[in-house]
C-alpha cells in the first residue's frame, strides 16, 4: 500500500480503519517478505567457511521462508517500446554548445542468468584497454576520448544496449568509418564460439580478482 494518512485509512479515521490498515500490511509482510525474493552480496577476504558461519549468525539467517508458492508473473513480455518506423535510423544532432559523441543502440533479447556476463563479455571485448579492443583501435587512431557500453534499459525479457563514444574532431570527420569499425566489433560479439566466449570470461574474472586483491583501502 502506498499513500497518505487520508488515503490509506479514510477521512473517518476511526479505530476500525486503521485496525483494517494494519491487518493489509501485516498480510502483505507476511506474503512478500520472505527469504526467496532477497539477495545477499558479502565481500571479504576471509575464507568461505568463515563468511558462510557470519552469515548464518546474522539477522539476515532469520528471514523465514515461505510456507507456499507464490504465484510467478508471466515470462515474457512481447512488447517492442519503438515502432519499425524509428528503428534502423542514423540520427545527427548539432547541439548548442560544442559536444562531439556518437551513440549505437539496439534491443537484445535476454535469458535469465545469462544476461549480465553476456553483457560483461562483451563489454570486454568492445571496451578493455588492451591490444585487440574496439577502444584501442579507435583510440590508436586518434577517433575517441572515451566509450562506454552497456544496459541503458532494461524489461523482463529484453534490454535496450548502448555504445557509446565521445569523439575528437578526427572522429568527427571519419564518423562513417567510426561507425564501420563499431558494428564490425559488434559482429565479433555476436559471432564469437563458446571457447572464445569462455576464455574472455576467465580473462574477466582473472582481472576482476586482481582489482580486489590490490584496490585501495
Amino acid at each position: 500500500n502506498c499513500g497518505n494518512l487520508q488515503t490509506l485509512v479514510g477521512s473517518t479515521q476511526n479505530a476500525e480503519n486503521y485496525d483494517a490498515l494494519h491487518e493489509t500490511l501485516w498480510q502483505w509482510h507476511k506474503r512478500y517478505y520472505t527469504a526467496e525474493r532477497f539477495r545477499l552480496c558479502v565481500v571479504s577476504r576471509q575464507s568461505l567457511q568463515e563468511i558462510e558461519s557470519m552469515v548464518r549468525n546474522s539477522p539476515f539467517a532469520n528471514i523465514r521462508r515461505a510456507s507456499s508458492v507464490i504465484e510467478k508473473k508471466p515470462a515474457k513480455i512481447n512488447v517492442f517500446p519503438w515502432p519499425a518506423s524509428l528503428v534502423q535510423k542514423r540520427v545527427e544532432i548539432v547541439p548548442v554548445r560544442e559536444l562531439r559523441s556518437a551513440q549505437i543502440a539496439w534491443q537484445r533479447q535476454t535469458s535469465k542468468g545469462l544476461d549480465r556476463l553476456a553483457e560483461v563479455i562483451s563489454s570486454h571485448i568492445v571496451g578493455h584497454e588492451d591490444v585487440g579492443s574496439l577502444y584501442f583501435e579507435l583510440k590508436r587512431r586518434g577517433f575517441i576520448e572515451a566509450l562506454s557500453f552497456g544496459s541503458a534499459m532494461r524489461w523482463r525479457d529484453s534490454q535496450l544496449v548502448e555504445l557509446g563514444l565521445e569523439l575528437t574532431r578526427l572522429g568527427e570527420e571519419e564518423i562513417d568509418h567510426v561507425y564501420t569499425m563499431s558494428f564490425a566489433w559488434l559482429q565479433l560479439c555476436q559471432d564469437a564460439d563458446l571457447s572464445t566466449l569462455e576464455r574472455l570470461a576467465r580473462d574477466w574474472c582473472r582481472v576482476q580478482q586482481l582489482k580486489f586483491e590490490y584496490q585501495e583501502r
